[in-house]
């Protein structure tokens, strides 16, 4: 594994221009638009797609055909895509955060604290995990050309579920949590560190889990 992930950073090292060009458009993004959390965002999801994009170098002209032929596993090869699309999505974060901070000091209007940069950061990184989680197996299943389509077709989906949930239900939502924290009296749900924690083992088992089924999906794949 440790091979196929130096053989990705060799690939990124080389194509620097792939990553430089997104965090380039989204410095460009934030200072144009003065919204430096969409700037994170931005930096966020567009380090994500790194692990689908070194699959789709593998892919073409029957690379990974010639992969497969050495002393690696298809489950070391899946575990290495998911660990680079985790430490691009972290990167990404860190740097998004810094230049956030950076952005803010020139926009004192627009300042946060560093709790609320760290929270926005928290989001998002659960966000771009859950649709990485959503999208790799998709690509590991189809081809290219249909998988883009299927991806293109979810985040559509889930963008027009989201905005339903918040016009029809959300209301209801709010009343939900607000009884519950009445109730309970928020020792959990109000704790910054506790909502922190509960986030992190949901996002990881959504993780887990769509590893697991990458990994079950590469084991039947036929190159």
């Amino acid at each position: 594994m440790k091979a196929l992930l130096m053989k990705d950073l060799r690939t990124l090292k080389n194509e620097r221009r792939l990553w430089v060009s997104i965090i380039g458009v989204s410095v460009l993004f934030g200072v144009l638009f003065q919204n430096w959390y969409f700037m994170m965002g931005y930096i966020m999801f567009g380090l994500s797609m790194i692990a689908r994009t070194m699959y789709q170098y593998d892919v073409a002209d029957q690379g990974i055909v010639y992969l497969m032929t050495l002393p690696i596993t298809r489950k070391e090869y899946v575990k290495e895509k998911y660990l680079l699309s985790l430490m691009s999505i972290c990167i990404g974060g860190i740097l998004s955060m810094i230049l956030t901070k950076i952005g803010m000091l020139f926009t004192p209007d627009q300042a946060d604290s560093n709790q609320e940069i760290f929270s926005a950061f928290l989001g998002i990184l659960a966000v771009a995990l859950v649709l990485q989680a959503i999208i790799f197996p998709v690509e590991l299943k189809y081809d290219v050309s249909k998988s883009r389509i299927i991806i293109l077709l979810l985040v559509m989906g889930i963008i027009i579920l989201f905005t339903a949930f918040d016009m029809l239900i959300g209301a209801i939502l709010v009343a939900f949590i607000t009884i519950f924290v009445d109730a309970f009296g928020g020792i959990f749900i109000q704790h910054f560190l506790g909502t922190v924690l509960l986030s992190a083992v949901v996002v990881g088992m959504i993780y887990f889990s769509s590893y697991r089924k990458s990994v079950k999906i590469m084991g039947q794949k036929e190159f």
